[in-house]
């Protein structure tokens, strides 16, 4: 709903936000969208990141089956491990 629709639905004005998120224009853009986050929520995402490239590869040669994906360290949260602020 745009904000004039707003509006004319709830008799009332918008307030503009000034603190927005700008979206990301790729894969990689949502790693940083919080960028003062830990060491450990970094390599989370990256990972995430790495997963879902390749989940989504558009050659099908080169995406990943179900079964590589049971092995990268999103699912298997080895790259936490190492932290000793993460939980099991």
């Amino acid at each position: 709903m745009t904000a004039e629709e707003f509006t004319a639905v709830n008799y009332m004005e918008t307030e503009e936000e000034e603190d927005f998120i700008e979206l990301p224009n790729s894969l990689n853009g949502l790693i940083h969208i919080h960028p003062k986050l830990g060491a450990a929520e970094m390599e989370d995402r990256m990972a995430f990141v790495s997963l879902l490239e390749g989940l989504l590869h558009l050659d099908g040669d080169e995406r990943i089956s179900p079964r590589q994906a049971l092995e990268l360290p999103f699912i298997s949260m080895s790259h936490l491990r190492e932290d000793v602020h993460s939980r099991d």
